[in-house]
């Protein structure tokens, strides 16, 4: 399992590949991709009773943060189903939490707080802590945050999720597998040649948001725990990234239109960094790309004749949890079922048509 884009991201070294099936018949729904909503909707729709192959190129395009996160970028305020959109993302959290468990992965699941903080006294962070705190979340205002960042106000968000990505990804790989499925490797074998009466359209994701990585050791060797964000018109993120016993800190610019220059954004990046850390190595840079429209929660896909098709996950710093709420919604999608969280993504299902398949 490797991952799409020419240079390394703090998780990629620690990735377990995985072998591909032979090309087998006999399946019930195909699933077309390579990130997380492909693995976790495949798992889900497994573990339910559904024979399924998941063609995949393995490019496996992982969640740059580590954090499974309540705290939304666009925020809670103004949304008539902020409660909903917080239950969605607590679900999200704990089904990764029954995953790791039932599967025994070893991914390193840890609960930590995060924070929302602005650099700007007129951001109303305060106006943000009341509506998730209406929405049910567990919010508090603070005067300290765990990173050496200025700001005028923050917001400590509890009970987030802290794991190893790549670990969990390569996890539900390995349990989708042993629950029966069937992995495809479309480097290996032709897709077409997938027996079924409708053709595998694979990954079709337009990407128009980029997202920009730095992760670095400090001097100190003290590390910050949790995560904080920025809730600025510059989306930054901070946040402790642990790798086989190694800690670093994960700095992250978020929201970045796809025709900024990378190393201007970079550098940009670099300056927020060193400005504020006392920094002893750089030692990763990558970039991640993303589908982005807004919306708490974004699940872009298409299913026709139990043929899934790809599909794109939510923007920014909670997409690693949005996607797996979509993952359950698509699931339940195909098997008839009612998912109290679809109205979160009404009018993002496409159930297409003959002819457009």
């Amino acid at each position: 399992m490797r991952r799409d884009g020419s240079q390394s991201s703090v998780w990629q070294p620690c990735i377990n590949d995985f072998a591909p099936s032979a090309n087998e018949s006999g399946y019930e729904v195909k699933i077309s991709g390579n990130g997380v909503i492909a693995l976790a909707t495949a798992l889900s729709l497994q573990q339910q009773g559904k024979n399924c192959v998941l063609v995949t190129d393995r490019e496996t395009q992982l969640p740059a943060t580590a954090y499974l996160t309540t705290i939304l970028p666009n925020g809670y305020q103004n949304k008539t189903n902020a409660a909903l959109i917080a239950d969605g993302m607590r679900a999200a959290i704990d089904l990764a939490e029954e995953w790791i468990i039932s599967s025994e992965m070893e991914c390193d699941l840890v609960y930590e707080p995060g924070y929302l903080f602005s650099a700007q006294a007129d951001n109303d962070i305060q106006t943000e802590k009341f509506a998730a705190e209406e929405a049910g979340l567990v919010t508090t205002m603070v005067k300290s945050i765990p990173v050496p960042i200025s700001f005028a106000k923050a917001c400590r968000f509890e009970y987030q999720a802290r794991l190893n990505p790549s670990a969990f990804c390569s996890g539900l790989a390995k349990a989708f597998m042993e629950a029966g499925g069937t992995i495809v490797d479309c480097n290996v074998v032709n897709y077409k040649d997938i027996p079924a009466e409708d053709s595998v359209v694979l990954d079709t994701e337009q990407t128009n948001r980029n997202s920009y990585h730095l992760a670095f050791t400090l001097a100190s060797g003290i590390y910050p725990y949790g995560v904080a964000q920025c809730g600025d018109n510059e989306f930054y993120s901070f946040q402790l990234a642990v790798k086989d016993g190694k800690e670093y800190v994960l700095a992250s610019l978020l929201d970045v239109p796809q025709e900024t220059d990378a190393v201007s954004a970079f550098e940009k990046l670099e300056q927020v960094i060193r400005a504020s850390f006392n920094i002893a190595s750089l030692d990763f840079h990558w970039i991640n790309k993303y589908y982005y429209n807004g919306d708490p929660l974004i699940g872009t896909f298409g299913i026709h004749n139990n043929d899934i098709r790809y599909l794109h996950a939510s923007a920014g710093s909670s997409g690693f949890t949005t996607a797996l709420l979509a993952a359950q919604v698509i699931a339940d999608t195909v098997l008839g079922k009612e998912n109290p969280f679809a109205a979160l993504v009404a009018g993002k299902i496409n159930h297409l048509t003959t002819s457009e398949a």
